[in-house]
């Protein structure tokens, strides 16, 4: 009886768990996907990119993507500088493959999107701010 309820016992958290591993490899597979259809999304909403446009600057992103990955276990000065090279061949590429006005329209979207994010305060900036003002009051006393 005992044997019975300790196997009954065992297969239900073997079917548990096998289940909540299925939906963490799916979850896995949106978040991976997440980057590339990210970057897709921004570019048709800039660009009037064409299907086959598309699909090779899919095929590139995705490609950056799995080299990221791979850069991922790397020292993180190493991996900075890799990573920064790995997104400007992707870039470069994906810049060879647009016409001159859909490029212009996207380096625009890009420099609007940096300067948002250069613009949104962090607690380094705020830190760093705090520092000026302490230096600008003790300066102001002597």
């Amino acid at each position: 009886m005992i044997n019975k309820l300790f196997a009954s016992f065992s297969a239900t958290c073997v079917a548990l768990f096998a289940s909540s591993m299925t939906v963490a490899a799916v979850d896995s597979s949106v978040k991976k996907s997440g980057y590339v259809q990210n970057r897709l999304d921004e570019i048709k909403s800039v660009t009037d990119v064409s299907d086959d446009q598309l699909e090779k600057i899919r095929l590139i992103l995705e490609g950056e993507n799995k080299k990221r990955k791979e850069l991922s276990s790397l020292q993180k000065d190493e991996k900075k500088v890799k990573m920064k090279n790995v997104r400007q061949e992707s870039k470069a590429a994906v810049d060879a493959i647009l016409t001159d006005e859909q490029r212009d329209k996207l380096e625009k979207a890009r420099q609007k999107k940096q300067k948002l994010k250069d613009e949104k305060p962090t607690k380094k900036k705020d830190k760093q701010k705090n520092k000026d003002k302490i230096t600008e009051s003790v300066s102001a006393l002597k």
